[in-house]
């Protein structure tokens, strides 16, 4: 689509050329003054808030053992926050001490903690891995009996260590915003551990399965938390040696950042992705100004208020107001020098084309309020113009095309798709440009799904 965008003047300048050319010679009335903040249309598209993901991700843990002779090995510590944390722990038994000559082996008790973070600012992502090793060794060794070490004798051994993550996750986004929060997690189906998920007040939120991890809903912006650990436990009794090794890892994405990230568009408060179709509105007064050629309201009886005069519309000038427009037109006729006419109309789709609707006078335009034939007139020309409408079909179906080209997003393990259904309409967008009016459109996103396999 070409588009051609004009310089316009200012509408009493314009309706003054226009009286003079039409043979009035009139000049026209000042422009009319801004409307009132009580008068401008809502706007009803949610403003565009960028989500924002920080997180922290802090290790601990602990180690515990055991040997021959009751020795015994605990300790318990904190690392520092987005560090690696290492904890180890072992020990050795007292056979040799009580062995009868050099047949003996000493009881032992291993164990390791580490946790590994990873936070990644650019995919908005972050997790840990988690490492947790015992082993144990039972002990043996001869005992002096009455001329030589003939009896034999054991020791037991055992060993545990715990290695916990801790990714604290502060989410910015939109007031009401809500949110998901996908948790990928390996590593869980084997030896002890534990999970959890909750959120700003420490209260454990709900998660559901989805592929290798679980999604947690969560309200809007705010701190949560994601915990896991792992145990593992090596008691050498019934075997002269036992080993345990336990590996898991957690990531935690959010999806308001992941299409964010993708699409370069921020969701609105239910997760929609917005996008613009911006029409031009010399494009539409142009459309208005063709709709109301020649159009003389009160050119036939019974006229405005009964007066019947040949009055039409000699000028349109639209521009964006609130969540609606500003239709300012300049009215004049042969005998009727130029007034200047502003209407608030809001927005509307029907099919594939945009109406401004439920038009009505500016109310600080007191002086065509108070004559009954101008504001007669007024509504018959805000009739006309809601039936008049401008074809957006091209330039939404653009905007539509640049975002499903965008999907789907990757999110996690998993990818969102985007619904094949028609794009919601939002609303106007205030924009500072006159030349233009920003129609909001959005598309929602599909539940979560396996990512589809590259070509």
């Amino acid at each position: 689509m070409i588009r051609t965008i004009v310089r316009q003047l200012p509408i009493a300048a314009a309706a003054a050329l226009l009286a003079c050319s039409a043979g009035g010679g009139a000049t026209p009335a000042g422009p009319a003054p801004a409307a009132p903040a009580s008068a401008i249309p809502a706007v009803r598209v949610p403003p565009g808030v960028e989500p924002t993901f920080a997180a922290t991700v802090t290790g601990n843990g602990w180690v515990d053992g055991t040997v021959g002779g009751g020795a015994r090995y605990f300790r318990e510590t904190g690392g520092t926050a987005n560090q690696p944390f290492e904890l180890r722990g072992t020990e050795l038994g007292d056979e040799k001490d009580k062995a009868c000559g050099k047949d003996w082996r000493p009881s032992e008790a291993r164990s390791i903690v580490t946790v590994i973070p990873e936070v990644n600012p650019a995919q908005r992502t972050a997790g840990f891995t988690l490492n947790a090793d015992a082993a144990s060794t039972r002990g043996r060794w001869r005992e002096k009996g009455v001329l030589t070490c003939t009896t034999v004798s054991r020791s037991d051994a055992q060993s545990a260590s715990m290695a916990r993550g801790l990714i604290a996750v502060t989410l910015g986004g939109p007031v009401g915003g809500r949110d998901r929060l996908f948790i990928d997690t390996t590593g869980f189906s084997t030896g002890e551990w534990a999970f959890r998920v909750s959120d700003t007040g420490g209260d454990p939120l709900a998660t559901e399965r989805l592929g290798t991890g679980l999604v947690a809903e969560v309200p809007g912006p705010g701190r949560y938390e994601v915990v896991a650990s792992v145990t593992a436990r090596a008691a050498a009794a019934a075997r002269d040696s036992l080993a345990q090794r336990l590996r898991a890892s957690v990531r935690v994405a959010s999806l308001r950042n992941a299409i964010a990230a993708a699409t370069g568009r921020y969701p609105t408060p239910d997760m929609q992705v917005p996008f613009d179709a911006v029409i031009s509105t010399p494009e539409i007064s142009g459309s208005i100004q063709r709709a109301l050629a020649s159009y003389q309201p009160c050119g036939t009886k019974p006229g405005c208020a009964g007066k019947v005069f040949d009055a039409v519309v000699r000028a349109v000038w639209i521009r964006s107001l609130g969540g609606g427009a500003a239709i300012d037109l300049v009215f004049a006729g042969t005998k009727r020098a130029p007034v200047n006419i502003r209407l608030i109309g809001e927005a509307e789709i029907r099919g594939d084309s945009l109406y401004l609707t439920s038009a009505h006078l500016d109310p600080s335009q007191r002086d065509v309020a108070g004559k009954r034939d101008l504001a007669d007139a007024a509504a018959k020309l805000a009739g006309r113009i809601a039936a008049t409408g401008h074809p957006i079909a091209a330039l939404r179906q653009e905007g539509e095309q640049a975002v499903r080209s965008r999907f789907p997003v990757p999110w996690g393990a998993v990818c969102v798709g985007v619904a094949n259904t028609p794009p919601a309409f939002l609303g106007l967008r205030p924009v500072t440009d006159s030349t233009a009016l920003a129609v909001v459109f959005a598309l929602a996103p599909e539940p979560a799904r396996a990512c589809p396999r590259p070509r």
